[in-house]
């Protein structure tokens, strides 16, 4: 039995395997998001507010995200690891203190 898989079927089960990875990631973030929220009476609005305005970020242009996120995302870590180090010097000099006075 000789079985053949064109173009397009492969196509296919590739965007088959692509759509099912963005709807696994945007339903996890989604639920991620939901349960930060504590049950007000408000909380059905946030959510629906939350998933409008993350269907029309959905729908703005990928390039434009990444140019945006991409590097404001290598920023924040930079500066998040500055403060890390910073504050693992701290600790560093703090027990070096206690040691050479106690």
């Amino acid at each position: 039995m000789d079985i053949k898989l064109n173009y397009f079927s492969v196509a296919t089960m590739y965007i088959g395997v692509i759509m099912g990875a963005i709807y696994q990631t945007a339903t996890s973030t989604y639920y991620g998001f939901s349960i930060t929220i504590n049950n007000t009476p408000m909380k059905k609005t946030i959510l629906s507010i939350g998933g409008i305005v993350a269907f029309i970020a959905g729908l703005t242009d990928f390039k434009k995200i990444v140019a945006i996120l991409y590097p404001t995302q290598g920023y924040i870590g930079c500066i998040i690891l500055i403060l890390v180090a910073v504050n693992f010097i701290k600790i560093i000099i703090n027990k070096l203190k206690k040691f050479n006075c106690g």
